[in-house]
């Protein structure tokens, strides 16, 4: 996936009139260390009205557009805390909205009585105000990822950018792209999976395609690597619709269930001969479902420009990948 060089921007108010210009985005970017900020302002990544400016010290004035090109997210990135234990990376930032990179093991928003750390709870700590429509256990949030899929994630800072986000989402404009590592190879290896699903009548907590009641579910997916002869693959998925869990269970429907997957792939007989011991050991160790949500792309609901972000595979699938490669 290739990487990409994230510009934040931000206009000057009368209040700011006179401040350092290295002040001025240590107050904007509360995740960045002043030291940080002097570093991109010596290294001309900041800009003032398209002018690149070199001096920390430089005394900005109202009106003023300031631009910031962070560098590289895959090698200088902004953590939301230096010491959270989860170390949130913000892919992409402005006035209106953000795109964070969330961590397996991390829930999106609480739920109904669960307290836990949550994304929300760690922005919010930190400072950051997020926008309040809508549910009050899930402010800012867009669309969510379950607790053991990482990946990109769109937060709203503002109502405005919320409304208009959610209105994207429910469009089906906002091109959300996934990688997975599953069991056995799909045939064929391009294509479109169009089901119903609906919760479980027994089990509430899961989804399940169903025939005639539910909602229509589409997930379309190429494969991108196959491992042994028949063992595992890796694929792509673009969600044109987004129920819950509907990539876990699309494959599982299919009997390519996630490897990993604590609720829809276990007590499942799968062909690994074909793969090396340390593969197999691999798998059966891997302990949550190896998804991550890898690009997303939209318009931006207030400037209308287009706003690409990526993320690399994480180190514990790489890992995994890692052992499924040896033959």
């Amino acid at each position: 996936m290739p990487t990409l060089i994230n510009t934040l921007e931000f206009q000057v108010l009368e209040a700011d009139t006179g401040q350092r210009v290295d002040k001025f985005l240590a107050a904007q970017l509360i995740t960045t260390s002043r030291s940080k900020i002097k570093d991109l302002i010596i290294r001309e990544h900041v800009f003032v009205n398209g002018q690149v400016v070199t001096d920390p010290a430089y005394k900005i004035r109202p009106n003023q557009r300031i631009e910031v090109a962070i560098p590289n997210p895959t090698d200088h990135h902004i953590a939301v805390s230096d010491t959270d234990r989860f170390g949130i990376e913000i892919v992409y930032q402005d006035e209106y909205l953000l795109v964070v990179n969330k961590p397996a093991g991390l829930i999106t928003h609480p739920g109904n009585g669960d307290n836990r750390e949550s994304l929300v709870s760690i922005l919010q700590n930190q400072g950051m105000t997020l926008a309040n429509t809508g549910d009050d256990q899930r402010p800012g949030i867009v669309h969510r990822l379950d607790k053991d899929t990482s990946g990109l994630l769109i937060v709203a800072k503002t109502n405005q950018a919320h409304s208009i986000l959610v209105q994207q989402l429910s469009l089906r404009t906002i091109k959300r792209t996934y990688q997975a590592a599953i069991y056995g190879v799909m045939c064929p290896i391009i294509g479109t999976i169009r089901t119903k699903m609906a919760k479980e009548k027994r089990n509430r907590t899961k989804m399940a395609v169903t025939r005639d009641s539910g909602k229509d579910s589409v997930t379309h997916y190429k494969t991108l690597e196959m491992f042994g002869s028949t063992g595992a693959s890796l694929v792509e998925c673009q969600l044109e619709t987004g129920r819950t869990h509907q990539i876990r269970v699309h494959f599982a429907y299919k009997g390519h269930q996630l490897i990993g997957d604590q609720t829809y792939g276990l007590g499942i007989n799968h062909n690994l001969r074909s793969l090396s011991d340390s593969a197999i050991l691999a798998i059966t160790q891997f302990r949550r479902q190896a998804l991550h949500a890898t690009a997303l792309e939209f318009e931006h609901p207030i400037t209308l420009e287009p706003v690409r972000c990526a993320s690399n595979l994480p180190e514990d699938i790489e890992k995994l990948l890692g052992e499924l490669r040896k033959m």
